[in-house]
């Protein structure tokens, strides 16, 4: 759902990303996710709903402040 924090795989790793637009495409479900990395980069990637992680496994760290505090 919009807005939803979800986890989208990528490098080998599970990243933090936020569900910002969703559409039905000929009954699959597809989300826009706007994922950040540790460098701060922000890429919107188009994912299927059903590959994403969803519930309470998905853990959001606030990586910039915990850099920015070193």
């Amino acid at each position: 759902m919009h807005g939803e924090t979800v986890g989208v795989q990528g490098d080998g790793e599970w990243l933090p990303g936020r569900v910002l637009w969703e559409y039905d495409d000929r009954g699959r479900r597809r989300a826009l996710v706007s994922v950040e990395t540790s460098a701060g980069l922000v890429h919107r990637q188009l994912h299927w709903y059903d590959e994403l992680l969803r519930g309470p496994r998905v853990l959001e760290l606030p990586m910039r402040r915990a850099l920015a505090s070193r």
